[in-house]
């Protein structure tokens, strides 16, 4: 299992590849959601949070604001990428989601410009 800083370390490395401007552990505060972000670009309002038990994060994230955030993602007007250390083995298989997911925020992107 990877830890909380192998975890961001391959996140950051994938959110910075894909040109965004990462900031670490960022206080995020909009309505019900308030919570330390591992890694967020705050003018494209893109970012990730890898959720591990040694950060305490399952503490500060609860099912009522893991919602809101899917909600927002939805709507478009915040993406940010939640992986749970528990459904990833390696560094590969994280960095395939992130992947995943940065492809999906530029498509999505690409759609609303069209």
């Amino acid at each position: 299992m990877l830890t909380e800083s192998q975890g961001c370390a391959v996140l950051r490395e994938s959110f910075l590849a894909a040109g965004y401007d990462i900031h670490d552990n960022v206080p995020f505060s909009e309505g019900p959601i308030r919570f330390q972000v591992d890694g967020f670009d705050p003018v494209a309002r893109v970012g990730f949070e890898f959720i591990t038990t040694e950060a305490g994060d399952r503490t500060e994230l609860n099912q009522d604001m893991i919602a809101q955030i899917e909600q927002r993602i939805a709507q478009g007007d915040l993406f940010l990428l939640l992986v749970d250390e528990y459904d990833v083995e390696n560094e590969e298989e994280l960095r395939l989601h992130a992947e995943r997911f940065l492809d999906l925020v530029a498509s999505h992107r690409r759609a609303r410009k069209e």
